[in-house]
This record gives structure tokens, C-alpha cells and sequence, in this order.
């Protein structure tokens, strides 16, 4: 019996050394973006120059939801864009986020951090 064994183990190790490895081809094809639907996105950007020479762009977004359409903005500073919402405001408007507040006003528009530091003011548009 044990002899029976040693010989069946030996003559399976010879197949399997014999046998040729499976090899995996690789594939060279790279996943294709799809391409933006850019007749049914909708925004605008404003490039706004404050006191300084320093510039802000702003992009506005239009989405819709359940409630009606809401409009968030994108702004880029000193090379950063943080992605700002809607935030209650006694008068113009007011955006913001955990870093930063944009506000829209008549005369001027200010870039803050939500600290209060301000990072650009008397903002015009270009």
C-alpha cells in the first residue's frame, strides 16, 4: 500500500513538471471615458478681479432636485477650488463650506475663510 502511494505521488510530480504553465495574457486596452454630455450641462464662470491683482473664478452649476433647481458654485483661489453651497444671507448672496465663504454683494463680491480671514476683497468682475 505504501508503495502503491509513493509510486502514484511520483508519477503525478513527473505530470505536473512536465505539463506546460498557464500564462496569463495581458490585455492593452484601457477603459474608454465616456464623453460629456455638454448639451445638457449647464454653468457659467465669471472671473472676478479683487483688490490686489488677485483673481477668483467662480463657476456656478445649476442642478434640479425634488425641491426646484439649486445653484452651487465652484471657486478657485491662489490655485485651490473648494465646492460651495447655498448659505442663508440677510442681504445678496452667500455661499460657503467648512473652508470657505463667497459673498455676492452690489457692489463687491469677498472671499473669506470661514473664519473670517479675508482672503480677497472689492472683487469686480473682469
Amino acid at each position: 500500500m505504501l508503495k502503491a502511494g509513493l509510486m502514484l505521488l511520483t508519477i503525478l510530480g513527473l505530470i505536473g513538471c512536465a505539463a506546460k504553465p498557464v500564462v496569463a495574457t495581458k490585455t492593452d486596452k484601457k477603459p474608454t471615458p465616456t464623453a460629456l454630455q455638454k448639451s445638457t450641462q449647464k454653468g457659467t464662470a465669471v472671473e472676478y478681479l479683487c483688490k490686489d491683482n488677485k483673481v477668483v473664478r467662480v463657476t456656478k452649476h445649476s442642478r434640479k432636485n425634488k425641491k426646484g433647481s439649486q445653484t452651487s458654485i465652484a471657486v478657485t483661489f491662489d490655485g485651490v477650488t473648494q465646492k460651495l453651497t447655498p448659505s442663508i444671507a440677510e442681504n445678496g448672496r452667500n455661499y460657503s463650506n467648512i473652508h470657505w465663504v463667497w459673498l455676492e454683494r452690489k457692489e463687491a463680491n469677498t472671499l473669506k475663510t470661514s473664519l473670517g480671514e479675508v482672503l480677497a476683497e472689492q472683487c469686480v468682475p473682469r
